[in-house]
């Protein structure tokens, strides 16, 4: 299995800048989600689902390649009244030059690093079914604040997966991290389109994360 991580210019820092993935202990992330499923043949061809999640880096675990690593807890809940309840139990490790997380025992490269605008990778590089030719990672922004959501950053990275938007596919993938907090936005539409028209979905899945607040506990 090939593994594509390249950086294709001389190093110019020694940085590898880890901190943009955020793994403190305690610190948790809140978000505002819209996940969409789109199938015209299902009961409910276009069902929405709109949610707050909350992701808490957690105490440390043993993965089952022996790394340490941290439990990365998703607690959802579906109003803002509502008490936040664990969805799922993941795990999320920096080796080196990646940031990994492991989501349903699928485990994927979230960010490369050093996080310089000549860095690439593949999201699914450990996935055995990924294709060879599946679009890379790369930064499109780095080091730059940014106030989001009415909240101020004073340094984030930008990542995104050229996608593909043809008669029959439109695909996209973006992500911005801010540095000690970790992910603050996730745009994500895999969608089959008929005739080019992006409204016109037969099926795909969108999800967007909106950052709305974050801390230690």
């Amino acid at each position: 299995m090939l593994i594509l991580f390249s950086c294709t210019k001389q190093e110019y820092d020694n940085n590898l800048y880890h901190e943009y993935f955020g793994l403190s202990e305690g610190s948790y992330v809140d978000y505002n989600v819209m996940e969409v499923n789109h199938d015209v043949n299902a009961a409910i061809s276009h069902d929405t689902s709109i949610y707050q999640l909350r992701t808490l880096i957690s105490d440390t675990i043993i993965d089952n390649i022996g790394r340490t690593c941290r439990r990365f807890v998703r607690y959802r809940k579906d109003s803002i009244g509502a008490e936040w309840a664990v969805s799922d139990i993941w795990t999320a490790i920096i080796d080196s030059r990646r940031g990994e997380l492991v989501e349903e025992n699928l485990r994927l490269i979230k960010m490369g690093f050093p996080v310089h605008m000549e860095t690439k990778w593949k999201e699914n590089a450990f996935n055995i079914n990924a294709s060879d030719f599946a679009p890379e990672f790369s930064y499109t922004r780095i080091h730059s604040p940014l106030e989001f959501n009415g909240i101020y950053y004073d340094s984030t990275a930008h990542i995104e997966k050229k996608g593909n938007l043809s008669y029959v596919d439109y695909n996209i993938h973006k992500e911005i991290y801010a540095k000690n907090i970790g992910l603050i936005s996730k745009y994500y539409k895999d969608l089959k389109i008929n005739i080019g028209d992006t409204l016109n979905i037969t099926s795909g899945k969108e999800l967007i994360y909106e950052c709305i607040g974050y801390g230690v506990q």
